[in-house]
């Protein structure tokens, strides 16, 4: 029922000129899912975002390739396997140095 609402919203954006209003019983997330799925311009979910109270920001990304590597890592760990890779290894070492013991020096 959700995604027939958002799709009328849309709908109406059209048919009116711009006015994009979510309906309040399609949640925010939900909203903004159905105004990418439908291809709306990244200009229209930003001002929508912002709208409803969203914090945008804008990060310039690092100019060397090996920074945005390591950028893109730490900021979208869902785009490969090496993020959780790379994860499952920290908290691997982090788990190994808090659980040794000093138990030579008695």
């Amino acid at each position: 029922m959700n995604c027939v609402r958002g799709m009328q919203a849309i709908l109406y954006y059209y048919q009116s000129g711009g006015r994009l209003r979510r309906p309040l019983e399609v949640p925010e997330d939900v909203f903004i899912e159905e105004l990418e799925f439908y291809e709306m311009d990244e200009s229209i979910i930003s001002e929508f975002k912002q709208k409803e109270g969203f914090v945008v920001e804008r990060r310039e990304m690092p100019t060397s390739d090996w920074q945005r590597f390591i950028w893109l890592l730490c900021e979208e760990p869902n785009r490969c396997c090496k993020p959780r890779f790379l994860s499952a290894w920290w908290l691997q070492s982090f788990g190994y140095l808090c659980s040794d013991d000093d138990d030579d020096d008695v």
